[in-house]
């Protein structure tokens, strides 16, 4: 008898319902039950429709066959969604998770809660003890907490020399906090590691990769002109004639460089929380994402093929995908561009390409494998030597783990939404509409009926004021007259 081959999770999310529930009868497939489980709750597969109650369900049975992927799936998704979720049996699931995983986010979420509560020794130590096993498996997070940690001596020693070794590695990742925290080192001359040229540049590739602090990079540069000047006008090569000597001239363009860099930055900002794009619900802390995410979308997912591809443009890449993250993109060619690396600062370019064409056609356009293939020649179609599949990366920074709860909140109001007009559309006579603005009435809003003659609705307490002065206060009697009366 031949044993049949365990599918991938990647694999079981491609199944149907029903085949899912073949391998769990079949094979007693917990990794199937997960699955299942979580695609039922998302209602992120084409392949099956959303059921909440009953993919808990499944997750629950997971959980008790000891499947971790589903105790850290339900734990987070109590943490996001929970009215009260439970502290204590959050923490102790978590603590379990990372003592049978070492799963990294695990290590981060507790080692953020021993953060916040810094009033005891202890907690910064365990917050560090956390960080410290999420570093030493790769985690960006990790590494930029653990160097921060060693700058700051909260919950170890001082160490600045391995805090510029943790922040060195994760600014190279992107991380654009990391980037500010060694300004902070290298700007300090108590520190002991003055170097205002590496100060310059990590505070600028800190900004250039969304940390927003413009002005400080300004007031930084008039603070040490005379050493930053030969290498920026090197690097930004301006259009004009500069005498480098003239320190008047030298900071009125260098103002103008900043200024420029940020209304560019705040107009795609606006931009994008005008239309409720995703990174515009990120918070402060969050900023590091949109760096990292940019040099995912660059280095691996360009190689992905176009499945992979297309998950992580919905699962991983949001935040990029908006002004903003043009705005992080053409950072990163101009940097590649200024560094002489021409194959990178094509690969950026395409990357740019693929963001333009989702802001201006949705994933219709990169839903189709040809339009993916023929716009992406850094793929497997054409670099099939050089393909990543995205279930074998150690770390994905997806913004489906890190979305905060302002923006699931939008989503499941945008979920309403779509199904009362759907319901609206269905049966339109089912709604009523404004007796004054003839606004229809939706399953999230009802009308106000008129308590007199019940025969006219209102959505607003100004239409109902407006139509008694225009024009119901006498329809309401004649109305009254025609109610049948009651016994």
């Amino acid at each position: 008898m031949v044993e049949q081959r365990a599918l991938s999770l990647s694999e079981l999310e491609n199944l149907t319902e029903a085949e899912l529930e073949t391998l769990i009868i079949d094979q007693k497939s917990d990794d199937a039950r997960y699955i299942l489980g979580r695609l039922l709750m998302e209602g992120s597969s084409e392949k099956i429709k959303k059921n909440e109650k009953k993919g808990v369900n499944w997750i629950k049975e997971a959980i008790k066959n000891g499947h971790m992927l589903a105790l850290e799936y339900k734990t987070y998704y109590e943490i996001r969604f929970d009215n009260q979720p439970k502290l204590n049996k959050i923490l102790k699931n978590l603590e379990t998770i990372v003592d049978k995983t070492k799963s990294t986010r695990a290590c981060n979420t507790l080692a953020e809660f021993h953060q916040v509560q810094d009033k005891k020794e202890d907690q910064k130590e365990n917050a560090a003890k956390y960080y410290n096993i999420s570093a030493d498996q790769g985690c960006q997070l990790g590494i930029h907490w653990m160097g921060v940690f060693y700058h700051l001596a909260f919950g170890v020693p001082k160490n600045v020399e391995r805090a510029i070794e943790y922040l060195s590695k994760s600014a190279r990742a992107g991380n654009g906090q990391s980037c500010h925290q060694l300004f902070l080192i290298y700007s300090d001359e108590k520190e002991g590691f003055m170097n205002v040229k590496k100060a310059y540049y990590y505070l600028e590739k800190g900004i250039l990769n969304g940390v927003s602090l413009f002005d400080s990079l300004h007031a930084f540069f008039k603070l040490h002109q005379d050493e930053l000047t030969a290498d920026f006008l090197q690097n930004k090569k301006p259009a004009a004639q500069v005498n480098k000597d003239d320190k008047n001239e030298v900071l009125n363009l260098h103002e103008a460089y900043v200024n420029e860099m940020k209304n560019s930055f705040s107009n795609a900002l606006s931009r994008d929380r005008l239309y409720m794009r995703p990174v515009g619900f990120l918070m402060e802390q969050q900023i590091w994402m949109v760096g990292v995410l940019s040099k995912y979308f660059v280095s691996q997912v360009l190689r992905f093929n176009h499945q992979d591809f297309m998950r992580a443009l919905k699962q991983d890449l949001p935040p990029i995908l908006g002004e903003m993250g043009l705005w992080i993109l053409t950072n990163y060619a101009n940097r590649q561009r200024e560094k002489n690396k021409t194959e990178k600062r094509k690969m950026v370019q395409v990357a740019i390409e693929i963001v333009k064409k989702y802001l201006e056609n949705g994933f219709d356009y990169l839903g189709q494998e040809g339009k993916y293939n023929l716009m992406n020649k850094y793929g497997p179609k054409k670099c099939p030597a050089q393909q990543i599949k995205r279930e074998d990366l150690q770390f994905i920074y997806s913004w489906l783990h890190y979305a905060p709860q302002s923006w699931y909140k939008h989503q499941i109001k945008l979920e309403e939404e779509l199904k009362a007009d759907e319901e609206k559309r269905k049966n339109p006579d089912a709604f009523k509409k404004c007796t004054f603005c003839q606004a229809p009435e939706s399953n999230l809003r009802k009308h106000k009926m008129c308590s007199a003659c019940k025969q006219a609705f209102y959505c607003s307490a100004d239409c109902q004021k407006y139509d008694w002065q225009k024009t119901h206060k006498v329809q309401c009697k004649e109305l009254q007259k025609n109610m049948p009366k009651t016994k």
